[in-house]
């Protein structure tokens, strides 16, 4: 019974020590900045009429995205990799995201820094998730019954800022 008890012990300390890794995470991957802050001498072809500008960590991104679950691996709506996106309003919402290759394997293997994955929403059971990750930077697309989301890089090739 002891033995039991030690056991479930362990399992809440690791359990809260993996959620609290996440949500920290998040906090460092994207920072709220001002637009007024950011200095871009490339193009800007998307300027939507509404939008949010946060920093992003791309290698942390990138470096914690390692961790996510192969497609058809898991159930993506409970066996998912948690990962926080900024939304427009300035509100985080959370996803489980697994990685889901759509490139042949000789591609994938030829480019391996080109990483897509798929989500579902956590806070909005209605929201699901594309996103990609390459040299260009971080693009998402968020579609729920509410609203179409879309993250892309602040500028053409930016990957230290992004809108939403």
């Amino acid at each position: 019974m002891l033995q039991n008890s030690n056991l479930h012990r362990s399992l809440l300390f690791f359990s809260i020590y993996f959620l609290s890794n996440f949500i920290i995470n998040a906090q460092d991957i994207w920072q709220d900045v001002s637009e007024s802050s950011i200095i871009s001498n490339n193009e800007r072809y998307i300027i939507p009429a509404n939008y949010k500008t946060y920093a992003i960590d791309l290698e942390a991104l990138v470096d914690y995205l390692r961790n996510a679950p192969k497609e058809f691996s898991v159930d993506i709506s409970g066996g998912g990799l948690p990962l926080f996106l900024p939304m427009p309003n300035g509100q985080m919402e959370q996803f489980s995201v697994v990685e889901s290759s759509l490139m042949p394997n000789v591609l994938a293997e030829k480019f391996p820094n080109i990483k897509s994955y798929v989500g579902q929403g956590v806070d909005d059971k209605t929201a699901t998730l594309r996103m990609s990750v390459d040299h260009n930077g971080f693009h998402a697309m968020v579609i729920s019954a509410s609203e179409t989301v879309y993250i892309d890089p602040y500028s053409l090739n930016d990957t230290e800022y992004c809108i939403s």
